[in-house]
């Protein structure tokens, strides 16, 4: 599941957001990955754009291209997951926050974890 907010939309603090809902699901034996991360947004077309042709029994939808947290937070989750049984390397289920992220909330870490980069970014793993 992904979910997007632009910043200030959020209710809560998306930290502890996220370690309730990977609580919840550990507590049904389900391993989870929680990923926070921040970037830019691409927003909805405001202009006017030509209408697709009608199809009968289609309805199309307009999507926005992929925005960079999505991205970032697709890289951390594929590398959560091993190449091979032999792949050590694999991050692993754990709750990991993009450096990015950490600064736009304004806060620091207690402890300096050892920061875990993929395509470009740096992540933390602030739970297991």
């Amino acid at each position: 599941m992904y979910l997007e907010f632009a910043d200030g939309e959020q209710k809560e603090d998306p930290i502890g957001w996220i370690k309730l809902v990977r609580a919840r699901l550990t507590g049904l034996e389900l391993p989870s990955v929680g990923v926070l991360s921040h970037g830019g947004r691409w927003l909805t077309q405001t202009e006017d754009v030509e209408a697709p042709p009608a199809v009968a029994g289609v309805t199309w939808l307009s999507v926005s291209l992929p925005s960079e947290p999505l991205r970032r937070a697709l890289y951390a989750e594929t590398a959560t997951h091993p190449a091979d049984e032999s792949d050590e390397a694999a991050w692993g289920p754990g709750l990991y926050v993009d450096t990015e992220a950490i600064e736009a909330l304004g806060r620091a870490l207690k402890n300096a974890p050892t920061p875990l980069a993929v395509a470009g970014a740096t992540f933390y793993r602030v739970a297991r």
